[in-house]
Protein backbone atom coordinates (compact mmCIF):
# COMPACT_ATOMS: atom_id res chain seq x y z
CA UNK A 1 0.00 0.00 0.00
CA UNK A 2 1.48 3.72 -0.83
CA UNK A 3 1.96 5.84 1.97
CA UNK A 4 -0.07 8.98 2.40
CA UNK A 5 0.59 12.25 1.51
CA UNK A 6 -0.84 15.66 2.98
CA UNK A 7 -1.14 18.35 0.45
CA UNK A 8 -1.60 21.84 1.67
CA UNK A 9 -4.99 22.99 -0.23
CA UNK A 10 -4.96 27.31 0.18
CA UNK A 11 -8.12 28.65 1.09
CA UNK A 12 -9.73 31.88 0.32
CA UNK A 13 -7.07 35.13 1.69
CA UNK A 14 -8.96 37.80 4.05
CA UNK A 15 -7.34 41.17 4.13
CA UNK A 16 -7.00 43.50 7.07
CA UNK A 17 -7.01 47.49 6.52
CA UNK A 18 -8.67 50.51 6.02
CA UNK A 19 -9.82 50.72 2.52
CA UNK A 20 -10.80 47.79 0.24
CA UNK A 21 -10.01 44.96 2.70
CA UNK A 22 -12.26 41.99 4.21
CA UNK A 23 -12.01 43.32 7.42
CA UNK A 24 -12.23 47.00 8.94
CA UNK A 25 -8.51 47.92 10.19
CA UNK A 26 -7.42 51.56 10.26
CA UNK A 27 -3.77 51.45 11.02
CA UNK A 28 -3.18 54.35 8.91
CA UNK A 29 -4.84 56.64 11.51
CA UNK A 30 -1.38 56.38 12.94
CA UNK A 31 -0.68 54.46 15.14
CA UNK A 32 1.75 55.85 18.12
CA UNK A 33 4.85 54.57 19.41
CA UNK A 34 4.07 52.86 22.55
CA UNK A 35 0.52 52.41 21.31
CA UNK A 36 -2.02 50.05 19.59
CA UNK A 37 -5.13 49.51 17.03
CA UNK A 38 -7.29 46.70 17.02
CA UNK A 39 -9.75 45.24 13.98
CA UNK A 40 -13.27 45.13 13.66
CA UNK A 41 -14.43 41.00 14.28
CA UNK A 42 -13.37 38.70 11.82
CA UNK A 43 -15.91 35.74 11.37
CA UNK A 44 -14.03 32.99 10.48
CA UNK A 45 -16.58 30.65 10.28
CA UNK A 46 -18.62 32.74 7.85
CA UNK A 47 -16.27 31.05 5.34
CA UNK A 48 -16.99 27.72 6.15
CA UNK A 49 -20.24 25.16 6.20
CA UNK A 50 -19.06 22.64 8.36
CA UNK A 51 -15.38 21.89 9.46
CA UNK A 52 -12.80 24.89 9.14
CA UNK A 53 -8.68 24.39 9.01
CA UNK A 54 -6.85 25.78 12.27
CA UNK A 55 -3.83 26.76 10.81
CA UNK A 56 -3.28 30.00 8.79
CA UNK A 57 -0.64 31.56 6.72
CA UNK A 58 -0.19 35.64 7.49
CA UNK A 59 1.97 38.39 5.65
CA UNK A 60 2.00 41.73 6.93
CA UNK A 61 3.06 45.35 5.28
CA UNK A 62 3.75 47.97 7.68
CA UNK A 63 5.67 51.37 6.88
CA UNK A 64 6.94 54.03 9.92
CA UNK A 65 6.31 57.40 8.96
CA UNK A 66 8.60 58.81 11.47
CA UNK A 67 12.21 57.23 11.53
CA UNK A 68 12.00 54.11 14.18
CA UNK A 69 14.93 52.41 15.36
CA UNK A 70 16.43 48.78 13.67
CA UNK A 71 15.24 45.97 15.33
CA UNK A 72 11.82 47.88 16.96
CA UNK A 73 8.63 46.14 15.70
CA UNK A 74 5.25 46.14 15.24
CA UNK A 75 3.64 42.84 17.16
CA UNK A 76 1.01 41.17 15.94
CA UNK A 77 -1.52 39.53 18.13
CA UNK A 78 -5.33 37.84 18.31
CA UNK A 79 -7.50 38.01 20.18
CA UNK A 80 -10.23 34.82 20.33
CA UNK A 81 -13.28 34.48 20.59
CA UNK A 82 -15.59 31.85 23.08
CA UNK A 83 -18.55 30.96 22.14
CA UNK A 84 -19.86 33.70 24.14
CA UNK A 85 -18.26 36.72 22.42
CA UNK A 86 -15.54 37.02 25.21
CA UNK A 87 -12.60 37.78 23.78
CA UNK A 88 -8.84 37.16 24.74
CA UNK A 89 -7.45 40.28 27.29
CA UNK A 90 -10.98 41.79 27.24
CA UNK A 91 -10.90 43.03 23.78
CA UNK A 92 -14.07 44.27 22.47
CA UNK A 93 -14.55 43.93 18.90
CA UNK A 94 -14.49 46.96 16.78
CA UNK A 95 -11.67 48.84 14.79
CA UNK A 96 -10.47 51.72 17.27
CA UNK A 97 -7.13 52.33 19.36
CA UNK A 98 -5.66 50.07 21.26
CA UNK A 99 -4.14 51.15 24.89
CA UNK A 100 -4.36 48.19 27.63
CA UNK A 101 -0.61 46.69 26.95
CA UNK A 102 -1.02 44.27 29.21
CA UNK A 103 -4.00 42.62 27.81
CA UNK A 104 -1.55 41.32 25.32
CA UNK A 105 -0.18 38.77 27.11
CA UNK A 106 -3.82 36.69 27.13
CA UNK A 107 -3.86 37.00 23.35
CA UNK A 108 -2.42 34.35 20.67
CA UNK A 109 0.88 36.08 19.44
CA UNK A 110 0.77 35.99 15.20
CA UNK A 111 4.10 37.59 14.53
CA UNK A 112 5.81 40.58 14.45
CA UNK A 113 7.22 43.05 11.49
CA UNK A 114 10.69 44.49 12.60
CA UNK A 115 12.40 47.75 11.51
CA UNK A 116 15.30 46.52 9.35
CA UNK A 117 16.05 50.15 7.79
CA UNK A 118 16.35 53.36 9.36
CA UNK A 119 14.75 55.07 6.19
CA UNK A 120 11.51 55.51 5.90
CA UNK A 121 10.16 52.32 4.04
CA UNK A 122 7.48 49.63 4.24
CA UNK A 123 8.65 46.21 5.66
CA UNK A 124 7.37 42.81 5.12
CA UNK A 125 6.77 40.01 7.05
CA UNK A 126 5.20 36.54 7.21
CA UNK A 127 4.75 33.63 9.34
CA UNK A 128 1.97 31.11 10.21
CA UNK A 129 -0.52 30.78 12.97
CA UNK A 130 -3.10 28.58 14.49
CA UNK A 131 -6.36 29.77 15.37
CA UNK A 132 -9.22 27.53 17.06
CA UNK A 133 -11.69 30.50 17.73
CA UNK A 134 -14.60 30.89 15.02
CA UNK A 135 -14.43 34.36 15.36
CA UNK A 136 -11.28 37.09 16.49
CA UNK A 137 -9.79 40.42 16.56
CA UNK A 138 -6.43 41.68 15.38
CA UNK A 139 -4.29 43.31 17.64
CA UNK A 140 -1.44 45.52 16.51
CA UNK A 141 1.20 47.12 19.17
CA UNK A 142 3.94 49.53 17.91
CA UNK A 143 7.06 48.63 20.36
CA UNK A 144 8.70 51.34 18.72
CA UNK A 145 10.37 54.51 21.15
CA UNK A 146 9.17 57.18 18.73
CA UNK A 147 8.29 55.97 15.45
CA UNK A 148 4.41 56.43 14.50
CA UNK A 149 3.12 53.88 12.05
CA UNK A 150 2.53 55.85 8.41
CA UNK A 151 -1.02 57.48 7.92
CA UNK A 152 -1.74 56.64 4.69
CA UNK A 153 -4.02 53.61 3.71
CA UNK A 154 -1.77 51.90 1.49
CA UNK A 155 0.95 51.21 3.70
CA UNK A 156 -0.71 48.93 6.27
CA UNK A 157 -1.70 45.71 5.08
CA UNK A 158 -2.47 42.10 7.42
CA UNK A 159 -3.70 39.56 5.06
CA UNK A 160 -4.24 35.86 6.39
CA UNK A 161 -5.33 32.75 4.64
CA UNK A 162 -6.43 29.09 5.97
CA UNK A 163 -4.04 26.10 5.25
CA UNK A 164 -6.08 23.11 5.48
CA UNK A 165 -4.42 19.91 5.25
CA UNK A 166 -5.47 17.47 2.25
CA UNK A 167 -4.74 14.13 3.21
CA UNK A 168 -4.25 11.90 -0.92
CA UNK A 169 -3.62 8.34 -0.96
Amino acid sequence: MPPNDIYISPGAEVTFQSAGGTVLMTVDDGVTAGDGRKSALWTIAANYTDDRPIWYRWTCKAFWADPAVVGETLDLYMAEANADGEHDGGVAAGDAAFTDEDGLRNMTPVGRVMVTNVTEEQEYASGVVRITSNKAVLVVWNTSAGGTMHATAANFEFKIMPIPSNLQS
